[in-house]
């Protein structure tokens, strides 16, 4: 049985989809277009999609960084199901927790510059996306 299960913790739900009725798939960045155009069209349809878009698809995003691409891992870069319905959608049951004592391990002056140099890489088309953690 295939299926896809999320959890948001942010809303407080779970979802459950079941037994697509298709998947959409792209191995090639050459396909994500097109696979694009087919998510669209299903969700126009008023079917639900639930799947991922794996990091590598980043690549087709920025025209400068599609060269770089390389690695066929053999994995989809795009991997949806389209399904009727969603089979379960209720409340998630969490205990309560938390988290104590964070503190930045820079100033914000070491931030900014930080910040500015990320901007800066983005800009040029250098990389499309930075994790900047302090």
């Amino acid at each position: 049985m295939q299926f896809v299960y999320f959890e948001d913790q942010v809303a407080g739900r779970q979802r459950l989809y079941e037994q697509p009725v298709e998947r959409i798939t792209a191995y090639d960045l050459d396909d994500v277009p097109h696979t694009f155009r087919k998510i669209k069209q299903a969700h126009a349809q008023g079917f639900y999609l639930a799947g991922y878009m794996a990091y590598e698809c980043g690549f087709f995003a920025e025209p400068i960084l599609r060269k770089l691409f390389k690695e066929k891992t053999g994995a989809p870069l795009l991997d949806f199901g389209v399904f009727k319905n969603c089979a379960h959608d209720q409340e998630l049951v969490t205990a309560y927790g938390s988290v104590d004592d964070l503190a930045p391990q820079w100033t914000e002056a070491q931030y900014e510059q930080r910040f500015t140099k990320v901007r800066d890489y983005i800009r040029a088309g250098d990389v499309y996306q930075i994790n900047l953690s302090f």
